[in-house]
């Protein structure tokens, strides 16, 4: 059996930070994740993952975008950290999520 290598990485719910007790946004929220992503690359780091979750102060709603827009940014390996099964269930709501979290794409 042939050994894996160790990896470390950072694993991101895509937290919404606040700003004098008000929460920032969302465009802003996803530069600073796509920010996060840069910092764990520069100090050689091996992974970035995001995870998905549909809470208040969480953007992480549309992984796959997300991972795409971080993806433009750097060339650090990818992945998902979680998926909440029990939220997919509506296609409306899971592709309104998608394309408003491709809206909060920080413009080149």
């Amino acid at each position: 059996m042939e050994s894996q290598p160790l990896e470390f990485g950072f694993n991101s719910f895509g937290d919404v930070p606040s700003q004098g007790g008000v929460l920032v946004g969302d465009a802003e929220a996803v530069r600073l994740l796509i920010d996060e992503a840069r910092l764990a690359e520069s100090v050689g780091l091996d992974i970035f993952r995001v995870g998905e979750r549909y809470r208040t102060g969480l953007v992480d709603s549309a992984t796959p975008v997300l991972l795409a827009a971080i993806a433009t940014a750097t060339t650090i390996k990818l992945g998902t950290a979680v998926t909440v099964l029990s939220t997919n269930a509506s296609a409306v709501r899971n592709s309104a999520s998608n394309h408003a979290n491709l809206e909060s794409r920080p413009r080149a």
